[in-house]
């Protein structure tokens, strides 16, 4: 696993999960009771996003370590993404 696109991939989703957490609950807490609605929605957007972001995180580090240890051939539908290598003594890229 490349530890600097592992990384960036978390961070990119810790903070996308942040945002639209603030976002979708700041809005619905405004539809609901106004300024004051929307600023404690927006709490529980930034609690929520993190614990969303993070749990993504580790999804990305579980998907990839399966990936990466050939268990593509327990799974023979979705042998179509591994990529085929025409010359034998070539590292293969899986």
């Amino acid at each position: 696993m490349n530890w600097k696109i592992f990384f960036l991939k978390f961070f990119r989703n810790l903070v996308l999960g942040v945002v639209i957490g603030v976002v979708v609950l700041g809005i619905f807490g405004y539809l609901l009771a106004g300024k004051e609605g929307m600023i404690n929605m927006a709490y529980w957007g930034v609690a929520l996003g993190l614990i969303g972001g993070f749990s993504s995180g580790l999804g990305i580090i579980f998907e990839a370590k399966f990936w990466g240890e050939g268990n593509y051939k327990i799974f023979p539908e979705w042998n179509w993404f591994v990529k085929k290598s025409d010359d034998k003594e070539k590292k293969t890229d899986h």
